[in-house]
């Protein structure tokens, strides 16, 4: 029997339909087909007959074939555009839009190819999903808009530079809190009003130039230094400021954007940097390094016309600093320049150079005409009475003449003219002194300058040499003790004593290196020679500079030197000249358990009530009465004095210039305690101290 035969329907009529045509009976077996539905199945048309339709189908439309379309056959008897797939060739599915209906126990199937449907619809789920996204992306790119107009409008009221918009008739559109601060008003006062209603601008310059305010520039305009904003309330404002234009999406101008910053505070600190970059900050005069700047071109135009260089000096000033208070001398310095001011010529350059040292550049001065003006500054500070708290103190100066010269290196002849006024002050003050050539104290104070370099070149070189030169006990026995002196070996090799190069050191202010220097070197002896303690001369200067002390404390630490083995010596001279400083030095290195002589005791007029001031432990009584003790009973009453006092002081005495048995005896009859000479011991180089020891020595601390 065929397969014809075996169902129950008979072919088709019309093969040529372009759409399918599929018979099933009710249990779902393939009963006849069209050439277009064959042809879906990739299989002869005798090849699908029998088969069950859902064996046709893809997997997913198998399922929804069995879930709903036989369902809705077995229901209603029809589905109508059911979408399902058909297993085609291997790997290929085949969309169609099937329709059924049952008739007489079989089952008609109608089938379009939905191809097309399907792509459409795939176009259709994709366009939809793109305009999701792209809704989706313009919500997000909203928002992000929204966050960051909400960060410029955040930013924009938080920065600290104002910011106004205007249209493009110059009214004001908004401004922000800098903007209110700047100009003084209100955003409400000014919006819709013109941007000219901020104030009035000019340059910031000496006369200042009107300027006007143009929001309808199609530029955009910056001031290159910045501009006075003068509000309506009256306050200046310096303002770094510009403009720019605003456009619309086509480029067309629709109003400008003002951006300001206020500059006042720095300009203020601008130019106040700038003025005391070249002035002096207690007197208001051009400092040294103006000076030095004016006269160098001053020199460069006039050359040898550009005049003369005068150092004045107020003379005395360190006692009356020291006895009235900084304070006081301070405020001396301010009047002093005020006279100095009021004294000189439009032409003239003064400054303040250091303490109560002041430089005058006398422009196009001769010799004769800068020494009338320098006589007439010192007479009119003597003329002037200097007020202090109630009391009138009278105030001379001296002052030092050298002429400007292309010739002479302008350090040079500041140095001349500060060696001249050393010499007006040793011819007694109050006058002026020309730097001639044949005058003996300016050439010998020339001749000291050349010290300088040559101290400085000994200290690197290692030149200067210690000398021991012992203190010996007149009462009882301890450590040996001597005192530490010094001796420069020249760049010839000879030996120079201090006389040569002190003198110089002291005058130029070079003490605080030397000082220094010994205190390095003795300090490294002593941590090598344990069963020694040494007395240590230090300079006004010294004690005076603050990094002093720190040095000394440095060089103990670093050698390991016990301070109790050291004295330190002081003048009375250096002491009284800067007070202040000397205690705070005694009282830092006593700390430390350093002792402290006064050395040249008795030469000065006030040398007792010193000792009031003074927390010494040791006097060295000046060596001009020691050598004539023996022959000069003024001599001896002196000694006795002293020694008697330094007992009810409870400090010891030395007796210096020692030179014969003699002057010993009488020294240990007195009751001093040590002595010093070339009678008891002759200086000699540290390494040889011992060759200096008598056999007996004694600590010289307070008793």
């Amino acid at each position: 029997m065929t397969r014809q035969a075996e169902g129950a329907a008979p072919p088709l009529a019309d093969e040529a339909l372009p759409w399918g045509v599929l018979t099933t009976a009710a249990d779902g077996r393939v009963l006849s087909l069209n050439r277009r539905f064959a042809e879906w199945c990739a299989a002869p048309a005798d090849q699908v007959v029998g088969r069950r339709l859902k064996e046709l189908l893809a997997p997913a439309s198998r399922i929804l074939f069995e879930t709903h379309v036989v369902p809705m056959l077995e229901v209603q008897g029809f589905a109508h555009e059911i979408a399902l797939d058909l297993a085609g060739a291997p790997g290929k599915r085949v969309p169609l839009l099937v329709s059924a209906i049952r008739r007489a126990g079989a089952i008609s199937i109608t089938a379009f190819d939905a191809s097309e449907i399907r792509r459409h619809e795939r176009e259709l789920k994709a366009a939809r999903r793109s305009a999701e996204d792209a809704a989706a992306e313009l919500a997000r790119s909203n928002e992000r808009l929204r966050a960051r107009s909400d960060e410029l409008l955040l930013t924009l009221e938080s920065i600290a530079d104002a910011v106004i918009t205007t249209d493009r008739d110059g009214n004001v559109t908004s401004m922000n809190p800098a903007a209110e601060a700047l100009v003084g008003r209100s955003r409400a006062d000014l919006v819709g009003a013109p941007i000219a209603g901020l104030g009035e601008i000019r340059t910031d310059t000496d006369p200042p130039q009107p300027l006007t305010w143009n929001p309808t520039r199609d530029e955009p305009v910056r001031s290159e230094r910045p501009i006075a904003l003068w509000r309506h309330d009256g306050v200046r404002r310096l303002v770094s400021a510009s403009m720019a234009p605003l456009r619309d999406a086509s480029g067309a101008m629709i109003g400008a954007v003002w951006v300001g910053r206020d500059v006042t505070d720095e300009q203020m600190s601008a130019r106040r940097r700038a003025y005391e970059a070249v002035h002096d900050r207690l007197t208001g005069l051009f400092n040294r390094a103006e000076l030095e700047r004016r006269a160098q071109e001053l020199v460069e135009v006039q050359g040898e016309r550009a005049g003369v260089l005068c150092h004045l000096d107020v003379d005395q000033f360190r006692v009356l600093n020291n006895t009235l208070g900084n304070r006081a001398g301070d405020s001396l310095l301010v009047q002093v320049a005020e006279v100095l001011r009021g004294s000189l010529r439009h032409s003239d350059i003064v400054a303040r150079v250091s303490g109560d040292e002041f430089a005058i550049v006398l422009a196009g001065c001769g010799r004769d005409d800068a020494l009338r003006l320098a006589a007439t500054l010192c007479q009119a500070l003597a003329e002037h009475r200097f007020e202090w708290q109630g009391q009138a103190q009278r105030l001379t100066a001296s002052a030092g003449l050298a002429p400007l010269s292309p010739a002479d290196p302008l350090a040079t002849v500041m140095a001349t003219a500060h060696v001249a006024c050393g010499a007006a002050k040793e011819a007694g003050g109050n006058r002026a002194k020309w730097s001639g050539r044949d005058d003996a104290v300016v050439q010998q104070r020339r001749g000291e300058m050349g010290w300088v370099a040559r101290i400085q070149d000994a200290i690197a070189e290692r030149r200067f040499v210690l000398f021991f030169q012992p203190i010996v006990p007149l009462v009882d026995s301890a450590a040996p003790h001597g005192e530490i002196l010094l001796r420069l070996r020249d760049e010839q090799g000879r030996l120079l004593g201090p006389g040569e190069f002190i003198p110089a050191a002291e005058r130029y202010r070079r003490m605080q290196d030397i000082d220094r220097y010994v205190v390095e070197h003795t300090l490294a002896w002593l941590a090598a020679t344990p069963e020694v303690e040494v007395s240590i001369n230090v300079s006004g200067q010294s004690f005076g500079d603050p990094g002093f002390s720190a040095h000394v404390a440095a060089c103990l630490a670093s050698t390991g030197v016990d301070a109790r083995r050291i004295c330190f010596e002081l003048t009375e001279t250096a002491a009284m000249g800067d007070l202040q400083a000397a205690l705070t030095f005694i009282a830092t290195m006593k700390a430390r358990g350093a002792r402290f002589a006064l050395d040249d005791f008795g030469v000065g007029l006030s040398s007792f009530t010193y000792l009031q001031k003074l927390p010494v432990d040791v006097l060295k009584i000046d060596g001009s009465f020691v050598r004539d003790l023996v022959a000069d009973p003024v001599s001896r009453a002196i000694v006795e004095s002293i020694r008697r006092i330094a007992t009810l002081c409870g400090l010891r005495t030395v007796g210096e210039w020692v030179e014969d048995a003699a002057t010993l005896a009488a020294l240990r009859e007195i009751g001093v305690d040590a002595a010093q000479g070339y009678g008891v011991g002759k200086p000699v180089p540290v390494a040889a101290w011992r060759d200096s020891l008598r056999p007996h020595a004694a600590p010289l601390t307070a008793g």
